[in-house]
């Protein structure tokens, strides 16, 4: 039998539930084509069909026709919203809360999430991350890009540590650090290819 328990939260039945989850909890007022859940998500039309379906039966989800679209909203009524959201968002919501915030810093090239939390959300089993560990590169504001840390630490109920290179740094570096961190899993949050 497989073994189908997910790392970073596994009350959750899969990987794709939680990354669904996340962003229909992260951006509450915000309707999404099944398509392009599928495609935020990565993965199959299918799949977000049935996982959409299960939620709008308990009343989660509010689907609503639009031409040949279906658009998918969170329903921020539903009283399981705010204790789920809360499970979500410290467990699969840093991706997209960093992405939100994240991507208004003027200068910005790349964020990526490494350390603890990239390795269980590449299914690397550990004990649960202590924190969320940040890079950023570009020529950025760095009391900004703290502060942004500090309001993501909020929502997501962990410590969000940032750190802060300049491209050419970054590019350059041969650091133990540098070379730690390129060695292990890392998690796209904004991407200059993007």
């Amino acid at each position: 039998m497989k073994d189908t328990t997910v790392p970073l939260m596994p009350i959750l039945r899969s990987a794709v539930q939680g990354k669904l989850l996340a962003l229909l909890i992260v951006n509450p007022q915000q309707e999404f084509s099944m398509t392009d859940l599928a495609g935020r998500v990565g993965t199959s039309l299918p799949t977000v069909l049935r996982e959409i379906r299960k939620l709008e039966q308990v009343g989660f989800v509010t689907v609503r026709p639009m031409g040949n679209m279906q658009l998918v909203r969170t329903n921020i009524e539903h009283q399981l919203f705010k204790p789920l959201a809360e499970i979500v968002l410290y467990s699969f919501g840093p991706i997209e809360v960093l992405k939100n915030l994240f991507v208004e810093l003027s200068g910005l090239e790349e964020a990526w999430i490494y350390g603890s939390w990239a390795e269980r959300y590449s299914s690397i089993a550990g004990a649960d991350p202590g924190d969320i560990d940040l890079l950023v590169i570009g020529d950025v504001d760095r009391a900004k890009s703290f502060d942004l840390a500090q309001r993501a630490s909020a929502m997501i109920g962990k410590a969000v540590a940032v750190y802060n290179f300049r491209r050419e740094d970054w590019d350059k570096s041969e650091s133990s650090f540098a070379k730690t961190v390129r060695g292990k899993p890392m998690i796209a949050v904004i991407r200059s290819d993007s």
